[in-house]
């Protein structure tokens, strides 16, 4: 299988198991290699205006779910330097001017599934109306 995270993606939304089940194996593995690249990859497809909205709104599940239920990788995010989460938060905070609804309801729900690390009184530039 390809180590292309859009092709991942796609196949982890597959219709049949044996193809989904593979693409989950992946998503995994890759999480558990070097957890911080493979939220980098998830951060960058989700963010890409030119990626299907299907796999954007994937990413951002994936991202909230591994940083707040799985407790070996929310250990790993919630330890991670400044600069790394950092560069996570302000890609899926950029992620909320999406054109896609969809995108920007799934980077939000990221967000506040995440209010672990993502404390939004440091960021006094966001308005909410």
């Amino acid at each position: 299988m390809d180590t292309n995270i859009s092709v991942i993606l796609s196949e982890a939304r597959n219709y049949q198991p044996e193809i989904r089940k593979k693409a989950e194996g992946i998503l995994e593995n890759l999480a558990k290699q070097d957890f911080f690249e493979f939220l980098k990859q998830l951060v960058t497809e989700l963010s890409d205006e030119e990626k299907s909205k299907e796999n954007r709104q994937l990413a951002a599940t994936i991202i909230k779910n591994m940083i707040t239920y799985m407790d070996s990788l929310k250990n790993i995010w919630l330890n991670f330097p400044e600069e790394k989460s950092n560069f996570i938060k302000n890609a899926i905070l950029s992620t909320l001017a999406s054109k896609v609804k969809d995108v920007r309801r799934a980077a939000g729900h990221t967000i506040a599934g995440n209010n672990l690390k993502f404390k939004l009184k440091d960021y006094a530039g966001l308005k909410f109306h």
